[in-house]
């Protein structure tokens, strides 16, 4: 699997880091940074699709190097299709590099887990 870009943005100031869901699925998600150097992960931010909170969090500042991670749970039909987007955006705008598209199928119970991450560069 090819390495998906850096996301380009400015380690001075947070990151808004958006998950929306495009299909009527459920989704619960946990995002992580691991900063250079640090030998563990800390969680970053969590949350559900579920519970009126909007689904954007500010993170860092985040110092260039810095890994995001994130774990996707999708919930719906038994084998529908789902679309969902994880984005990143500093003072309103979307950074370079900083959308990650999540789409596939869930299984015959209605459930699909995704993961990814990306390096701020």
């Amino acid at each position: 699997m090819a390495e998906e870009s850096p996301i380009h943005a400015d380690p001075s100031a947070p990151i808004d880091v958006e998950v929306v869901g495009e299909t009527p699925h459920v989704l619960a998600y946990r995002l992580w940074t691991k900063a250079p150097g640090e030998d563990r992960w800390a969680v970053a931010a969590e949350g559900h699709s579920e519970d009126g909170v909007p689904d954007v969090h500010a993170i860092g500042p985040l110092a260039l190097g810095t890994l995001v991670a994130w774990w996707l749970g999708v919930g719906g039909p038994p084998e529908s299709w789902f679309r969902a987007a994880i984005r990143f955006r500093q003072g309103g705008e979307g950074l370079e590099g900083g959308e990650r598209r999540v789409r596939g199928r869930t299984g015959s119970r209605g459930g699909a887990v995704r993961s990814g991450e990306a390096r701020i560069a």
